[in-house]
């Protein structure tokens, strides 16, 4: 039995037709498997960083920075007056960059960051990184600030 040309040809389109399909069908239960799985890497580093929120509370006398203003802070934050800063702190007493708020030990620590009018932790002075606790109240220049975790 010998196929003409034309019989060939229509062979080739269908097998040609029926591989298009087999890799399509690969490509989508492939995409479907990997829609399914939960995303552990990502999930797991999430978990892990410590949340809290930094809330201004009443400052001295001058202070530009009004009181209940509420910054959520999620690992390393920069508090400052800068732009560039995580935490902005509109005031002319804080220095631009002015402490450093990081996660440590599951809890968080703070670290004055060489401002002109230093750092506070419950009225002391912070000389070196200080570990917080939650509650706590933060003085920058004249802005103050309560760790609530």
């Amino acid at each position: 039995m010998e196929l003409s040309t034309e019989t060939l040809y229509q062979i080739v389109r269908v097998l040609f037709a029926l591989s298009l399909l087999g890799f399509l069908f690969l490509v989508i239960r492939v995409t479907m498997k990997e829609l399914q799985q939960p995303v552990l890497g990502s999930a797991r580093v999430r978990q892990t960083q410590p949340r809290a929120e930094l809330i201004t509370i009443g400052g001295e006398e001058g202070s530009s920075v009004p009181e209940g203003i509420v910054f959520d802070i999620q690992g390393v934050a920069t508090l400052g007056r800068a732009e560039s800063a995580r935490v902005v702190l509109d005031d002319t007493s804080v220095s631009a960059h002015h402490a450093m708020l990081r996660p440590a030990d599951g809890g968080w620590a703070i670290e004055d960051l060489g401002s002109r009018n230093g750092t506070l932790v419950n009225g002391r002075p912070v000389t070196a990184q200080l570990a917080l606790e939650c509650g706590d109240a933060i003085q920058l220049g004249r802005v103050r600030l309560r760790l609530m975790c």
